[in-house]
């Protein structure tokens, strides 16, 4: 059974769904994103309590208390409110809504609560620290709050570092403002009772000098009065005569509505005639249609020929351009006649047809209706004026001394009317005073509040805690969308490579032969160890990646430095050599070689001297097979001295020759050759490799260098296998089950002891 990696391909123990789906990865998710940004959510935290503490420390607790008032409206149509009067000048009825526009906007009002805030002195230092009755009244406008409330109720709510000064202002507002309503109804109270008492005396006067005109024409006359009969024909007379006039000028406004009406329908039974037989609606509909047409045979034409599209003067699309400029021409002539002819007609939308036309029959109902009301008030004047003359022959009979008498006696009623009338308003209006007690009064005191009104500390620091969580969080999921780095597994599938391996970080490894050599070499110095089984784990994938042949060459490379490309090499390559496999290791990295020092070998043949070297293969063969290593059936060709240009080495001729020989003498060769970023020595060897491994370390390796390295590795001719993932850290909750359950429990599992 063999197993081929593909760009889809999963290790089905290592990447089996888990239980839970979607919540689980997304726990996960965020699990390994504080993991990896947990100094960001962190910092985040910490600076969200920095400034919640200053915010604490800095801002005094702040009080807030409340007085209620209720607002009375007047009713200007209660006869009894003396306010509603309608001769008394000004305003006559003030309601919630002016009450709360009167409380924000007035400086006086303001001015006379900071005063008796102050204790009428002036001096002494108010709320807030307020030296002056005009500062306090500014601070006063900027921190009173005024509320309506339904029904009828207004708040005024006051804000202090001491809750008594909070609950004090608030009173002492209410206070002031019910006063201030109070005088001020009283003054438009005695304004209406002296204007009262000025017609009154003026109606007194009239009455009296109608009464002594009418007692002197009586005593001139010698006559009593008016007889009932003499005083209905002046009456009746009387109201005969005003219905006329009130027909008379009913009728010449109707006259002179009818001349308007004809007047206008005159002006658009023309136009509304030729806008009824006008085609110019559709003369437009049909120019359209010829340019849409127009425009099709354009495009087509652009689309066979693409480049006269950008070339405005192209004479072959030049007479299509210049017909559809005509016909738009002409759609612009004809929408500006149908507006004129719309309008003219009567019309006031050019859009709708009809609108001209009901204009019109809306003017001839409207004649109609004039005219018949015309007739029917000619023949009521006409009745009118004869009975008006039947009552003038009856007032011929009627003494002059008695028409007079009668014309007299009506002023002097009338006069009388008024005075009692006014009499009975300035008695009203005197009694309102009186007993005035405002528009406003007192619905509820501010009580001293017990808790302030901004929040607590465990409160502030509590929504501080988790805004600087998330805003951490934020920060952390930014910056790792941006983050082009390999961390994971996944991040590598992502990128549709094979992941061959994941080695975990070996420090501890290296650290156990500390300044000595194979240090690195955990395969061999601490073989019953996780990263000894995972370079194990790697070897297996690599005999199996390719079906089609057997890999015998393996070349290592690494996008950037330090991904550990030498160390998984000598891994490796001593994993190899303890599985019976006779292993040859060649340290290509001509410019920084490390292999050699890693496996404390030095004096030994080299690829560069054996290149340069010109004995037979046969003497290369023999020079290779006593290059030992501590490593049993592993052998190095390690250089000690670098190459600073290797690529006429590299190219050469003798190296393949060299390669070819080296297969027939030993099982498996691993090559390790510079990075893909700062040499091309790794894809000048690929060709002559049966298989290219990618070693990327966790953390460090960017996905786009890591792509073009594989992209680089492909195009020499080389067969990339897949993705090496060094020094991964196994102990996120995500990986808690695969990569870290080796790590955990590799060790016990070895030690156990079976009975």
């Amino acid at each position: 059974m063999s197993i081929t990696p593909t760009s889809s391909s999963r290790d089905p123990l290592l990447y089996a769904p888990a239980p839970g789906g979607g919540l689980r990865s997304g726990l996960q998710s965020l699990s390994r994103l504080l993991r990896r940004h947990w100094l960001i959510v962190a910092g985040s935290i910490a600076l969200a309590l920095a400034i919640a503490g200053a915010y604490l420390y800095f801002t005094p607790d702040m009080y807030r208390a409340e007085s209620v008032l209720l607002s009375e409206e007047s009713d200007p149509n209660d006869p009894d409110d003396a306010l509603s009067l309608g001769f008394v000048p000004g305003p006559t009825e003030e309601g919630p809504d002016e009450q709360l526009l009167m409380l924000r906007e007035s400086s006086a009002l303001a001015q006379e609560v900071a005063a008796q805030l102050l204790g009428g002195s002036g001096t002494a230092a108010g709320p807030a620290g307020a030296e002056s009755p005009e500062a306090l009244a500014r601070q006063l406008r900027a921190t009173v709050e005024f509320t309506a409330y339904e029904p009828n109720a207004i708040g005024i709510a006051a804000t202090s570092t001491d809750p008594r000064e909070a609950a004090r202002i608030a009173d002492v507002y209410a206070e002031v403002a019910i006063a201030h309503a109070r005088n001020e109804s009283k003054r438009r109270l005695a304004e209406s009772r002296a204007f009262a008492e000025e017609r009154l005396a003026s109606a007194e006067a009239d009455l009296r000098d109608a009464e002594g005109a009418l007692a002197g024409f009586m005593s001139r006359e010698g006559t009593a009065g008016l007889d009932a009969e003499a005083a209905a024909v002046v009456n009746d007379g009387a109201r005969l005569a005003s219905s006329v006039r009130e027909a008379a000028a009913a009728l010449q406004a109707r006259r002179a509505s009818v001349r308007a009406t004809e007047t206008e329908l005159g002006r658009i039974r023309p136009g509304l005639a030729r806008r009824v037989a006008s085609g110019v609606d559709r003369e437009i509909e049909a120019a359209q249609t010829q340019i849409a047409t127009l425009e099709t045979r354009l495009e087509q034409f652009y689309q066979n020929t693409p480049e006269a599209r950008s070339d405005p003067s192209d004479p072959r699309a030049r007479p299509l351009r210049d017909e559809i400029a005509q016909w738009r021409q002409r759609v612009d002539d004809l929408s500006a006649q149908y507006v004129q002819e719309t309008l003219a007609a009567g019309g006031s939308n050019a859009g709708d047809a009809s609108s001209g036309i009901s204009y019109a029959t809306e003017l001839e109902r409207r004649l109609i209706d004039d005219r018949i009301a015309i007739t029917g008030l000619e023949a009521q004047i006409a009745a009118q004026r004869g009975q008006l003359g039947s009552y003038a022959a009856r007032r011929q009979s009627i003494p002059r001394q008695s028409v007079a008498v009668g014309q007299l006696e009506r002023k002097r009623a009338s006069a009388e009317q008024l005075y009692l009338y006014l009499a009975n308003t300035l008695q009203e209006i005197t009694i309102a005073e009186n007993s005035e007690i405002g528009s406003l009064q007192l619905l509820r005191r501010a009580t001293t509040p017990d808790a302030p009104l901004n929040r607590g500390p465990v409160q502030v620091l509590g929504l501080a805690a988790l805004l600087g969580l998330l805003l951490g969080f934020g920060t952390a999921l930014a910056r790792s969308r941006i983050d082009a780095r390999v961390h994971t597994p996944e991040d590598i599938e992502a990128l549709g490579m094979p992941l061959l391996g994941v080695i975990p970080k070996v420090e501890d490894h290296a650290a156990a032969a500390e300044g000595g050599p194979m240090g690195n070499v955990v395969a061999v110095l601490d073989a019953q160890s996780a990263a000894a089984e995972a370079y194990r784990h790697l070897y297996s994938r690599i005999q199996f990646s390719r079906p089609d042949r057997v890999v015998e060459v393996v070349l290592v490379t690494s996008p950037e430095v330090g991904a550990g490309k030498s160390t998984t090499a000598l891994n490796l390559a001593a994993t190899m050599a303890r599985a019976n496999r006779r292993t040859l290791v060649i340290d290509a990295d001509l410019r920084r070689p490390s292999v050699g020092r890693y496996l404390g070998v030095d004096g030994g043949p080299s690829l560069q001297s054996l290149i340069d070297r010109d004995g037979s293969l046969e003497d290369a063969e023999a020079l290779v097979e006593g290059a030992f290593t501590p490593v049993w059936n592993l052998y190095a060709l390690a250089t000690s001295t670098p190459v600073e240009v290797p690529m006429e080495l590299l190219t050469s001729e003798r190296l393949r020759e060299l390669l070819g020989a080296f297969r027939s003498r030993f099982d498996t060769i691993v090559i390790d050759t510079p990075p893909m970023m700062v040499a091309s020595d790794a894809a000048l060897l690929a060709s002559q490799s049966d298989a290219c491994l990618l070693v990327v370390s966790s953390g460090q390796t960017d996905t786009e260098a890591l792509a073009q390295s594989r992209r680089e590795l492909e195009d020499a001719g080389g067969h990339v296998i897949g993705v090496v993932l060094n020094q991964f850290d196994p102990a996120e909750a995500r990986y808690k089950s695969t990569y870290g359950y080796r790590e955990r429990h590799y060790a016990s599992y070895h030690d156990l002891r079976v009975n």
